[in-house]
């Protein structure tokens, strides 16, 4: 069984309505697939709220999944890769994501390449377009 770590942009798609990740969120509503999400994904959602039906339905995806808090190990390893990656784009939030997948080992699922792509070599991420 696929475990993944959803990036906000597999949330934020789910709830605009886009098919192309329907087959990974309906994996996981029926069980066959296990998915976590970073505090630091619940951060970035949280601040774009803009009703509290968009609210009820975060809650709702976000009782289906794990959270991952961020430890001592994955912030170590989110400096490493934001020292060595911030000038080829990468954010702090989003080498925080990173090291949550590396060491929880979970695939990480998201449609940003631009700002994973320089860590796709450490562990399993999947891509997707719109």
């Amino acid at each position: 069984m696929t475990e993944y770590l959803f990036d906000s942009t597999v949330l934020i798609d789910h709830l605009r309505g886009r098919p192309v990740v329907a087959p990974y969120l309906n994996a996981v509503f029926d069980g066959t697939t296990k998915a976590w999400f970073s505090v630091v994904t619940e951060a970035e959602l949280w601040a774009g709220i803009r009703s509290p039906d968009e609210r009820t339905k975060y809650e709702a995806l976000f009782a289906l999944m794990k959270r991952i808090n961020v430890t001592k190990d994955i912030a170590r390893h989110a400096g490493s890769y934001f020292g060595k990656y911030r000038h080829q784009g990468l954010f702090l939030p989003d080498a925080l994501i990173a090291a949550s997948a590396l060491i929880s080992k979970k695939t990480l699922l998201t449609r940003n390449s631009k700002h994973f792509r320089w860590v796709q070599d450490d562990f399993k991420v999947e891509f997707y377009t719109l």
